[in-house]
């Protein structure tokens, strides 16, 4: 199990590659990582379906295009936190 360190460290990792990559704003980046450790699955901690995730950044986030949310979804899967 990583410490609360090493989780704080990725998690900065992870805001990085999603602004460095997307251009977004950095809360929103936040904004982002904290939601979407909501969307993990019950049964595999480590797992957020696609689908999902796309879905719920249109819902919440007003994210349409979807150049950008695969952008985001694939910054989320380089780092692994969730």
């Amino acid at each position: 199990m990583p410490t609360f360190s090493e989780l704080r460290k990725r998690s900065r990792q992870m805001v990085k590659n999603i602004v460095d990559h997307t251009g977004v704003d950095e809360a929103f980046a936040i904004n982002v990582i904290q939601y979407a450790r909501q969307l993990a699955r019950k049964n595999n901690p480590d797992m957020i379906d696609e689908l999902v995730f796309v879905a719920q950044l249109g819902l919440r986030f007003g994210i349409t295009a979807r150049f950008l949310v695969q952008l985001i979804f694939e910054c989320r899967s380089q780092v692994y936190i969730f």
